[in-house]
């Protein structure tokens, strides 16, 4: 806008020199992070790509541009930590619900917006405390889990979710 002295311009116009100055404006204008600006130049990347299927552009202004992540070092909560969350109570139910799909999710090392998503007819508990939780058609995953470990995922389960169909054993 600031360059350009307009708040549009036509697809036919972006170039290389605009990816630059645009990845450029990201870092001084709005201060994000490398792994930010990646992110939203991934995105555009992928409009563009679209734009040049589409014949709105000729050629890929992203040619001579690398998306260069840095490596982030993820933090893991501790074995505290994690007894500090299940101990914590919440006045609302959503809330409440949130930390149990948390949790679970830790237990079982399911993605939680697959834990989110995940039916109850979908579970599977066997009598040598193994939990097999099917997120859709094509893949199950089953968990080998400790008794202790196992007794608190059911209780998560019991807990929000106590009308919908019980839990099969085999």
């Amino acid at each position: 806008k600031v360059k350009h002295h307009r708040s549009d311009m036509y697809a036919a116009e972006i170039d290389g020199s605009f990816v630059d100055d645009f990845s450029d404006y990201l870092f001084t204008t709005y201060k994000v992070s490398n792994n930010q600006v990646q992110k939203i130049m991934q995105v555009f990347k992928h409009v563009t790509k679209i734009c040049i299927k589409k014949g709105l552009l000729k050629k890929d202004p992203f040619s001579d541009y690398k998306i260069k992540f840095d490596p982030v070092d993820p933090n893991f909560l501790t074995v505290d930590e994690l007894k500090l969350i299940i101990q914590k109570k919440f006045s609302l139910r959503s809330l409440e619900t949130t930390k149990d799909l948390f949790v679970f999710s830790c237990f079982t090392g399911l993605a939680f917006v697959d834990a989110m998503n995940l039916k109850r007819e979908k579970i599977i508990i066997s009598e040598l405390t193994l939990l097999k939780l099917a997120t859709n058609e094509v893949r199950s995953v089953s968990y080998s889990l400790g008794s202790i470990i196992l007794v608190s995922v059911l209780c998560m389960l019991e807990k929000n979710d106590v009308r919908t169909v019980p839990i099969s054993k085999t």
